[in-house]
């Protein structure tokens, strides 16, 4: 018998080539979706797992509370934004690691993690890199494979450092790396490292990576954080002993925490409004598998949840409406097949054996779909790795869950999409349909309603997609209150000191007369290239801001705007160490009216600085947040210039480029010569929300096209059951304009329906995602319409097609039969 089932399945296969070919497409792109989403969604929800000790593994955060404790509500699922009233942060005092080993029995291992960004020199070639300090026990409590060298001695001198192998290529190219020494640059002191082992690169689903490893005793100013407690800086991560209660763990942090910052306590609450016994600050835990899908708190790496939610519904979505085509389209050709019921019920089939076979013929197709799928997911997997910034593939032997997946995918897909037809067309009468009383002549309301879904979902992507695009354009586009377009930035790598700024005033000189340089400046830190940020109290209250090394000829190179005061003099007049400049937002946060000539004690009450000039508000951050209180300083002992600042003419930059090289070389022909482009990097600061959007713009394509399968399918059905409406209208005169108008009014109607129910679902979900965003475009009217026209002229044209086919056939066919 199933021998027959498939004969008769491959042979209306080949009768119905057309129907079979829309089937077909829109199953695969159905299951096509499912499977790139899974992996994504597998790979989201991997970070961090493949660890051996995973389990007992956490990070160490602080917490600092604005409002009481118990008012504060949780966000929604779909909001990883730490809830109103309470800033966390995983940056922590260098210290802080030790002192809770020593007093907390349930800490096993301790790990500190610190990355900075140092010049490293083999012979003549020198390369800025990232090296990450790390405690000496680093690659035993973390499950990265050692591929040479003893994990417990590797990192237990200050000089050794471990490399993955892409380091040690880029350093000793064949060469064998182990025992042999680097000079790397820390404190403006050259010091001698020696390569003890070499490490397997971290998979791309870990939250901590690195290519080159130090021990955390050789990170610069060690010996001068270790005792800084109010100096929080350092990542602090712990493995627990099995077992431990982690409310329990966590009281015991707080109780530390209240013993060593407790006495600063109460006068924040008194300027909050805080009750007596509310806390101020709290240490929490977050488990390490955890950290990845957090975005409440800046780590590198971080990605919201809320995309993996959405990812999943849309694929979920995208098979129900390829069901759903599924669906329709059998039922557009029913009245072809009702002939086909009646005698093999006539014959003695049995209607259990009758959607038997219609069953077996949707699995036949949904199994090729899965084939298909799996084949169409090979070729589009890289183009997705590129729009989602991952490196995902199909592993068939070493991914069970995926495997199983595909199975299960399978089944139901053919159970879904087979159980409508075949229940309904196993449900003819042979006596009926043999006399030539139609079989099928009932209106298909439960199909019209599924259009109304599929065109809902879709014009909610489209709404979707035409926010985020102008969203990110606004913010692309915003005038950001200084200059970043054709400035270039050179790292000097010699750190945040004196002698990078001697650096920049010898570039500078070199750089004169060079076609197409029109002005050098220099700064540290860099705008979008990390942050320094000070706390202070003043008069009691506790105060934070951002602070910023910059020379004399700094805000004029950036083009930012004076407000009251003056720029730091070039000549020096005045004593420029204890000179700052300020932003209109630390100004309001001071409370003052006139602050030209106050007293800013930013480096501590003994050494206060007087503001000599205020700069307006520029958007120095990501525009995600609102301006924060910032200032400028000229202080030798508190920084000096990191990043010199060249702005050059427009299209001049493959003139100047050859020059600027040559006049690096002559300054400092030991160091490499690194530029990055600032409006680039501010670029970059949006770039998950772009992948997000470009992820978007492929699930809302995919979703029209499938979603114009089933209207195709559904106007099929439309033109079966008024094919002999059509042959009268003809008869007595209609022309074709009035017909395809008759056939495409029902379809105007449902698509209306979709945009009514799609709009407020869009508003609402759009209107979340921006709440991310400090600066943010107004969703008027105009968007939605726009979406809506889009949506309707896509559907239009699909129905076009079938209806203008159905107008132009002679009415003598169409009723030949009466």
């Amino acid at each position: 018998m199933l021998k027959n089932y498939l004969k008769i399945a491959f042979r209306n296969i080949r009768k119905q080539k057309l129907y079979a070919l829309i089937n077909i497409l829109g199953l695969t792109l159905g299951i096509t979706c499912c499977i790139i989403i899974y992996l994504f969604i597998q790979d989201e929800y991997s970070f961090d797992t493949f660890h051996e000790n995973a389990q007992n593994l956490y990070r160490v955060e602080e917490a600092s509370y604005s409002v009481p404790k118990s008012e504060i509500e949780p966000t929604p699922f779909y909001d990883t934004r730490s809830p109103e009233g309470v800033r966390k942060s995983p940056w922590l005092p260098l210290p802080l690691g030790p002192a809770l080993r020593e007093r907390l029995p349930e800490i096993e291992h301790f790990v500190r993690i610190d990355n900075h960004s140092l010049l490293v020199r083999r012979g003549n070639q020198s390369f800025e890199q990232d090296v990450q300090f790390v405690e000496p026990d680093f690659l035993e409590v973390f499950s990265f494979d050692l591929l040479e060298g003893d994990p417990e001695s590797v990192l237990n001198d200050p000089k050794k450092v471990v490399l993955t192998p892409a380091a040690a290529r880029k350093y000793f190219g064949k060469e064998n790396p182990i025992g042999q020494t680097l000079v790397i640059t820390i404190r403006d002191e050259e010091t001698l490292f020696t390569v003890s082992g070499i490490v397997e690169a971290p998979p791309t689903n870990s939250s901590i990576q690195f290519s080159f490893l130090a021990p955390i005793k050789s990170r610069p100013y060690y010996d001068f954080h270790i005792e800084k407690w109010n100096s929080f800086n350092t990542p602090l991560f712990v493995e627990l002993v099995p077992g431990t209660d982690i409310s329990q763990f966590e009281a015991k942090l707080n109780t530390f925490a209240k013993e060593r910052y407790g006495d600063s306590w109460q006068a924040r609450r008194d300027r909050l409004g805080l009750p007596e016994d509310a806390p101020v600050m709290e240490f929490t835990v977050s488990p390490l598998t955890d950290i990845h899908l957090d975005a409440s708190m800046a780590w590198t790496n971080v990605s919201n949840p809320l995309y993996s939610y959405i990812l999943g519904a849309i694929a979920i979505l995208i098979l129900i409406i390829a069901c759903i085509n599924y669906i329709t389209l059998a039922l557009a050709r029913s009245s072809g097949r009702a002939k086909e019921v009646g005698i093999r019920k006539a014959s003695g089939a049995r209607r259990n054996q009758i959607a038997l076979q219609f069953w077996g013929e949707t699995q036949l197709l949904t199994f090729i779909a899965l084939l298909s799928g799996i084949g169409l997911a090979e070729l589009v997997l890289p183009f997705f790795n590129q729009l989602a910034g991952k490196s995902l593939a199909i592993s068939y032997f070493h991914n069970a869950g995926l495997l199983l997946a595909l199975l299960v995918l399978t089944l139901i897909t053919g159970l879904i999409a087979g159980s409508y037809p075949a229940l309904v067309l196993s449900r003819y009468q042979p006596v009926k349909v043999l006399k030539g009383i139609s079989a099928f002549n009932f209106k298909p309301r439960l199909t019209k309603m599924l259009l109304v879904v599929q065109y809902s979902l879709s014009i909610l992507l489209i709404i979707s997609s035409v926010i985020m695009y102008k969203q990110l354009d606004y913010i692309s586009s915003k005038d950001l209150g200084y200059n970043q377009k054709q400035v270039m930035m050179v790292p000097t790598h010699t750190g945040w000191n004196e002698k990078g700024t001697q650096l920049m005033e010898r570039y500078r000189a070199e750089l004169q007369g060079i076609p197409g340089v029109s002005q050098v400046s220099g700064m540290a830190p860099a705008f979008t290239k990390g942050s320094n940020i000070y706390g202070f109290d003043v008069e009691g209250e506790r105060k934070e801001s951002y602070i910023y090394y910059v020379d004399a000829q700094f805000i004029g190179t950036m083009g930012i705007e004076m407000k009251a005061g003056h720029d730091f003099p070039e000549d020096h007049t005045t004593n420029s160490k204890d000179a700052i400049i300020v932003n209109e937002a630390l100004v309001q946060s001071m409370g003052w009216d006139d602050p030209v000539g106050k007293s800013f004690p930013w480096r501590g009450k003994e050494h206060p600085s007087t503001v000599i000039g205020v700069v307006k508000d520029f958007h120095f951050l990501s525009l995600e947040s609102e301006v924060q209180p910032m200032l400028f300083h000229m202080d030798p002992e508190q920084g000096g210039v990191a990043s010199i600042a060249i702005k050059i003419d427009e299209g001049m930059i493959g003139e100047a480029l050859p020059g600027m090289e040559r006049a690096w070389s002559n300054v400092a022909s030991y160091t490499p010569f690194d530029f990055w482009f600032l409006d680039d990097a501010v670029a970059q600061q949006y770039e998950q929300y772009k992948q997000w959007l470009r992820i978007m713009g492929a699930s809302t394509l995919m979703a029209i096209i499938i979603a114009c399968l089933g209207l195709f399918g559904l106007a099929g059905l439309t033109a079966v059951n008024k094919t002999k409406e059509i042959g009268i209208r003809k008869v007595l005169g209609a022309t074709v304009t009035s017909i395809v108008g008759l056939l495409s009014k029902d379809f105007l109607k449902l698509i209306t329906i979709g945009f009514l129910i799609a709009v407020p679902v869009a508003w609402y979900l759009m209107d979340q995602w921006l709440a991310d965003f400090a600066y943010r475009i107004d969703m008027g009217p105009g968007i939605f319409l726009l979406s809506g026209v889009i949506a309707l002229f896509i559907a239009m044209a699909t129905v076009s097609w079938q209806s203008i086919r159905a107008a132009l056939t002679n009415p003598v066919e169409s009723l030949r039969s009466e």
